[in-house]
């Protein structure tokens, strides 16, 4: 892919990515750094994105399949402005 790097020993292990914000806005805290979590599932994704919303977090991107058959993510942002994924490769 043209905009991010994984590197780590499998998409099964924690690893880290760095890659261009996806807005093309300049880096800085909060956009060009995300927190990346993959609960086991896109059902978990949802589940925890939902629970995230409703604990005070606001959207930065609906639970969703973002690359066919090989990406789901659900984004949000926290109190501090952190981003934040829930994930599920496949």
């Amino acid at each position: 892919m043209d905009r991010i790097i994984f590197m780590g020993k499998s998409m099964a292990e924690p690893l880290l990515a760095t890659c261009t914000p996806y807005n093309e806005e300049p880096q800085n805290c909060g956009n060009g750094n995300i927190l990346a979590i993959a609960p086991g599932s896109k059902e978990k994704c949802d589940e925890m994105y939902h629970r995230s919303i409703g604990l005070g977090a606001t959207c930065d991107g609906e639970p969703g399949q973002r690359i066919p058959d090989v990406f789901y993510g659900a984004y949000f942002r926290d109190l501090d402005g952190n981003k934040i994924v829930f994930n599920h490769f496949g």
